[in-house]
């Protein structure tokens, strides 16, 4: 996160030489940071990460009249465990708060986060909640076990967030490309669908339905109709 902004203009960061040297007012700006502030193991970092938010959101205040589209995505929720020791257990992806971790610490990571942007405007889009009980759906080597507990297998989580990323650029005024604007030299985008995929496609979305059968099991379909599920998450193609 240090690298993103700083206060000093004479050393910048990468997010300033950017829009210095490269970017246009229209671009669009998607940042993450965190991962790297915290484990499960070691705790938060805390000063430095509330130090790296408060400079994101100082600078967001200084150029928003040029570069309005920033957004900051929280981190997703991390399933590792923990030994005795302070070291990672690479092999076994449980259960969040089964690792021999508190949960607190990411969720207090991304409260920190909601307060300090807020403070300064910037658009969050918050991915914990949706991904704490996703522990099953991590990246799975080829001879057993998983690659790790942090990154996700696609399509799952990483589909579910490109469609909230779509949201939020729609809720903070950004529009699609028109197909006029690809008659211009720009492509045009892709039509987001709610096309729901058939089973087997992704854990993560079997899992999304199994719940929400599960929670509607009884209820006739007039009623479902009336009050939908609001896990039901259509994906973006």
């Amino acid at each position: 996160g240090e690298e993103y902004a700083a206060n000093n203009e004479q050393n910048p960061g990468l997010l300033q030489v950017l829009q210095h040297d490269e970017a246009q007012p229209d671009d669009i700006f998607y940042l993450n940071f965190g991962r790297w502030h915290y484990t499960n193991c070691h705790g938060l970092q805390d000063g430095p990460y509330r130090q790296s938010l408060n400079e994101l959101g100082s600078l967001y205040q200084r150029t928003k009249a040029k570069f309005p589209n920033v957004i900051y995505k929280t981190i997703s929720a991390d399933h590792s465990a923990c030994r005795s020791s302070p070291s990672l257990l690479k092999d076994n992806c449980l259960p969040l708060g089964q690792g021999s971790y508190s949960p607190a610490v990411a969720k207090n990571m991304v409260k920190v986060a909601e307060e300090i942007l807020d403070r300064y405007g910037v658009p969050v889009l918050e991915t914990y909640n949706v991904t704490k009980d996703t522990h099953l759906g991590h990246i799975l080597l080829p001879n057993g076990g998983v690659q790790d507990c942090t990154h996700y297998c696609s399509p799952g989580v990483p589909e579910w967030e490109i469609w909230k990323m779509y949201k939020t650029l729609l809720r903070i005024g950004v529009r699609p490309l028109t197909s006029q604007a690809a008659v211009q030299g720009h492509p045009a985008c892709v039509p987001v669908t709610d096309i729901r995929p058939p089973t087997g496609w992704s854990f993560f979305w079997d899992e999304v339905n199994l719940k929400n059968k599960s929670r509607y099991a009884g209820i006739t379909l007039q009623s479902r109709q009336m009050q939908p599920a609001i896990d039901d998450v259509p994906l973006a193609y």
